[in-house]
């Protein structure tokens, strides 16, 4: 490929490091928390097929089937997965080039997490111990 872009509701989102298809095939972008799909656009030159699949890096399971572009400079969308990283896997027919874009999110905004319960706290000797249930 020789460029590889990613928004959301039309807003560009950064790959870290910039797209250099020829030299780097791992990249990382960050996105909202509640972001549930970005849009792709990959370009490319000659007789190729491309496509994206979307997983999640830790259990690998799929979230989406192959999603095919029509052509170069064509755009996708791509469900991301709910609440946590995903990671899109571009498969570069006639090449064998696999490139990955890791999908981070930022912290939720305006969730405090609910307090701890069940909290005891013991001191003896010069020791102090805090338990508690979250």
């Amino acid at each position: 490929m020789t460029a590889l872009s990613l928004s959301v509701g039309g807003s560009s989102v950064t790959l870290s490091p910039s797209f250099a298809g020829a030299t780097t095939n791992t990249y990382t972008a960050t996105v909202a928390y509640d972001v549930n799909s970005v849009t792709v656009t990959a370009t490319w030159t000659g007789s190729k097929t491309v496509s994206v699949i979307s997983e999640d890096p830790v259990t690998l399971a799929q979230i989406t089937s192959p999603i095919e572009f029509a052509s170069s400079g064509s755009s996708v969308s791509v469900n991301l997965n709910p609440g946590g990283p995903t990671n899109l896997d571009f498969s570069v027919d006639q090449t064998g080039s696999v490139y990955i874009v890791r999908i981070n999110r930022r912290p939720a905004q305006g969730v405090a997490p609910s307090p701890p319960t069940g909290l005891s706290a013991t001191a003896e000797m010069e020791s102090f111990t805090v338990s508690w249930t979250a």
